[in-house]
């Protein structure tokens, strides 16, 4: 009675059986029809990605091989490294804490995440999210979640507290995905440049000043 209805204020005539106007065609049935095709396909997309999530294979970096291998990973999120160093950059860091995980799939490694544990009197024991990618190829498929997901989980069996990672100002698909994981935007992280040593640097100062003046904190757990 309401398709007739809407059906007769739009001007279409005829009944479900009828001549030139059938109500099957009304506009308003076959928006209903897509709309509800839409949700159909978005859950099983989304029973999909989780499914998927229980068989993905999140390890940590171990070998100069495996950390080579997340290096065109990296190379996308900070644009600045250097293939023949990144290595020894890693393993550099590895002295203070960081680790290097990775998610792997047949093609190679898709997602990786550098982090590290801490203990502070503002966050108690802690992990933080140095670095978080996923293939620009790989977006939206799960695996960033995934990652995230076993973080979380590594977080607390180390028994930390809180989960803490940074992002640019200018990455708002990232945020949306973070909102997306149940994340609070909790703070604003403020920096500032001191004594710049611009070889260090190959991309130059320019990139800094343009892409980390300001991070938006966002934490979990």
């Amino acid at each position: 009675r309401l398709v007739v209805t809407l059906a007769q204020r739009m001007g279409i005539t005829g009944t479900p059986t009828g001549d030139s106007h059938p109500i099957s065609s009304c506009p308003c049935r076959a928006y209903t029809r897509r709309s509800r095709g839409t949700r159909q396909t978005r859950r099983a997309t989304q029973l999909y990605v989780r499914r998927r999530k229980h068989r993905m294979k999140v390890q940590i970096a171990r070998s100069d091989e495996e950390i080579l291998a997340c290096f065109p990973l990296m190379r996308e999120l900070r644009p600045q490294l250097d293939e023949g160093s990144f290595v020894a950059k890693v393993r550099a860091l590895e002295e203070s804490g960081y680790l290097l995980a990775y998610l792997q799939e047949p093609e190679g490694p898709v997602a990786a995440a550098g982090f590290r544990l801490g203990e502070s009197l503002a966050w108690g024991c802690f992990l933080y999210v140095d670095d978080l990618v996923t293939l620009s190829s790989h977006r939206s498929r799960g695996f960033g979640s995934a990652l995230l997901s076993w973080l979380t989980e590594f977080a607390e069996k180390q028994g930390c507290e809180q989960l803490h990672l940074d992002s640019g100002v200018q990455t708002k698909d990232a945020h949306r995905f973070y909102d997306r994981e149940g994340m609070l935007l909790a703070s604003h992280h403020f920096s500032k440049l001191v004594a710049p040593n611009t070889a260090l640097n190959p991309v130059g100062l320019d990139w800094l000043l343009d892409k980390q003046p300001f991070h938006t904190k966002i934490c979990a757990i």
